[in-house]
């Protein structure tokens, strides 16, 4: 059992290039782990936000008035967004099952692509939350533990999916080589 945690954690790590095919293999594959991980956080926020209405119209009623919108505007940003929760929660909880599906997609065929695409998405997470974050749009409140434990894992997971595309990569070439 403990070769086996040092094989995988050997996998997870960036710096350590796969020395052969069952090592790239596992390196792909830590993509797949990483997306459940991920997959994981995204439906405990979707849940909170499902189950906790009252969360999401305090924070969107935060940001209103952050904007400094009238009353009436005030009044009709808070009915569309009313409006919106349900195929919100619908489209959220859709992402999930994407995200799952990608998963095991990941985990069978070990390709590269969904790496990259991971990549591109934790990148692009990590931007713009540092970019709202900058210039003050986020409402106060809305960045709360739940949030910045999400920011981290996401910035913690960067190294895998680094990993597994490193690892697809190789298992690419090495599978062009025999």
């Amino acid at each position: 059992m403990k070769q086996n945690a040092k094989l995988w954690l050997r996998a997870a790590n960036p710096f350590t290039p796969p020395r052969g095919m069952v090592e790239a293999e596992r390196a792909a594959r830590v993509g797949a782990v990483a997306l459940a991980i991920e997959t994981l956080s995204s439906a405990v926020s979707s849940i909170r936000t499902i189950a906790d209405p009252g969360y999401m119209r305090n924070a969107m009623s935060q940001q209103f008035e952050q904007m400094r919108l009238p009353a009436k505007e005030l009044e009709l940003q808070m009915a569309l967004f009313e409006a919106m929760r349900p195929m919100m929660a619908i489209f959220s909880l859709g992402f999930i099952v994407l995200m799952v599906v990608v998963a095991v997609v990941q985990w069978r065929k070990m390709t590269r692509i969904i790496p990259i695409i991971m990549l591109v998405y934790v990148g692009y997470s990590m931007v713009t939350t540092l970019g709202v974050l900058a210039f003050g749009v986020f409402p106060r409140g809305v960045m709360d533990g739940w949030a910045v434990f999400n920011w981290a894992l996401f910035a913690i997971l960067l190294l895998p999916v680094i990993a597994s595309y490193r690892g697809a990569t190789a298992l690419e070439r090495l599978k062009r080589a025999y």
